[in-house]
């Protein structure tokens, strides 16, 4: 999966796609998930906050997007 794809499920505010690719690259704890996720997160923020995913359109409910991502993974 490329960066445009990660972001535009993020704009849509669908996280079991992300989830799915993170594990079948192999991530299984919270640190990889974030070390995965870090070179894209700015994207995925910006578009979360551009599309309004989430309750509102700020870049807590993008944090809180990609939290919910990465909480999924064992510590």
């Amino acid at each position: 999966m490329d960066k445009r794809a990660l972001e535009c499920y993020a704009m849509i505010g669908s996280r079991e796609p992300i989830i799915e690719w993170l594990k079948s690259e192999g991530v299984k704890t919270k640190k990889e998930a974030y070390l995965k996720l870090k070179p894209i997160k700015g994207g995925i923020a910006m578009g979360t906050f551009l599309s309004g995913a989430g309750n509102s359109r700020t870049f807590d409910s993008s944090n809180s997007f990609f939290d919910r991502i990465i909480s999924t993974f064992e510590d």
